[in-house]
């Protein structure tokens, strides 16, 4: 089995410092005395390190203003790129940035998964845990007791046949990581849940976090760390759209922004942006803000539709009976209009169909 990296050659320098452990097979970057890690199984085909984030740093250095949006719109396809992991079966997305990919067949796997240590020293077990697969079926893990198939990888102790499984592994080595916008270094997933304030939008949250091991911050929700970097907000009032702009993600949002913009208020709380630091969505085109929790809540008195970056596609999170005047733009001919729409409301008549 050999081990190829697909990054990019105007990738950046954390890039390439990432892309160097792809010259071994599925081993970390640990010296040749430490024998600690090894390629965690065979796979019958090559297997490429892909760098998702190599084409964004590639269009970052080249762009060309004339190709500027169709080039966007490529990019957005490739962060909204999901796939499983073969290894975890959990979701590898453009957040986690590396990953394992098979060159012939759909096999893939995370990063973190393909470079876990063949050994490992733990503090809550006295013995030293090896990497292996099972060769029982029905096995399960000592620590969150869920049942496992054979074959699957396993930490186990050969003196007293105690055994952790990958998932909790990766939380445990605090190996589960993603490579987020917002910040230089990588995050590392916290496995406990835990009650705290979330960085990004300053609320309270009970659950996942992520956290910058280096810095100590940021401390991000789960929830807050995984938002669509594009948004399409619907402020209703009187049943009236208020904007039509997808919104983008911003990480921060400084005085001199604020000042330089005379100082805008969120459009659906209509509250000031007090924090600098708090993430926002905000208009490309106009100035239109709102804060984190404002633009992706479900509650009244507005109502919002998710659009994943790349894929056309939107889910509603309203019923279209629940607004008896909702007007879907745009119209399907020249001729209709808004008075016709509320004529055939009031008549009881559907008149033409509106497009959705």
């Amino acid at each position: 089995m050999s081990v190829s990296s697909s990054s990019s050659s105007s990738s950046s320098s954390s890039s390439s410092s990432s892309s160097s452990s792809s010259s071994s097979s599925f081993s970390s970057s640990s010296s040749d005395d430490d024998d600690t890690t090894k390629k965690m199984f065979e796979h019958e085909h090559p297997i490429n390190l892909i760098d998702l984030w190599s084409e964004q740093i590639q269009y970052k250095e080249e762009s060309d203003e004339d190709d500027e949006k169709e080039d966007m719109e490529d990019l957005t396809m490739k962060q909204d790129f999901r796939c499983s992991c073969f290894q975890c079966e959990e979701e590898i997305n453009w957040l986690h940035r590396y990953y394992y990919k098979c060159g012939t067949c759909d096999y893939s796997i995370h990063k973190f998964c393909g470079e876990l240590p063949e050994r490992w020293e733990t503090t809550f077990h006295s013995h030293t845990l090896y990497l292996f697969q099972r060769q029982l079926d029905g096995w399960f893990c000592d620590i969150c007791f869920s049942i496992h198939r054979l074959h699957e990888l396993s930490y186990n102790c050969p003196q007293c046949e105690f055994d952790v499984d990958i998932k909790c592994a990766q939380k445990l080595l605090q190996k589960k990581i993603i490579y987020h916008p917002s910040h230089i270094h990588p995050l590392v997933c916290i496995s406990k849940q835990l009650l705290g304030e979330c960085d990004a939008c300053g609320k309270e949250h009970k659950g996942i976090f992520y956290l910058c091991n280096m810095c100590s911050y940021p401390f991000i929700h789960n929830h807050c760390a995984f938002l669509p970097q594009k948004l399409l907000i619907q402020h209703t009032s009187n049943n009236i759209f208020s904007h039509i702009h997808p919104l983008t993600l911003a990480y921060s949002f400084p005085k001199p922004d604020q000042k330089s913009k005379f100082f805008p208020r969120c459009r659906v709380c209509l509250k000031l942006f007090e924090n600098r630091r708090l993430w926002i969505y905000k208009c490309e085109k106009c100035r239109y803000y709102t804060h984190l929790d404002c633009a992706t809540s479900r509650n009244e008195p507005f109502m919002s539709i998710l659009m994943y970056p790349g894929t056309g596609k939107t889910v509603k999170n309203y019923e279209d009976s629940h607004y008896l005047n909702l007007v879907h733009l745009p119209f399907p001919d020249p001729s209709y209009t808004i008075l016709k729409h509320l004529f055939f409301k009031e008549n009881g008549s559907n008149g033409k169909q509106i497009n959705e």
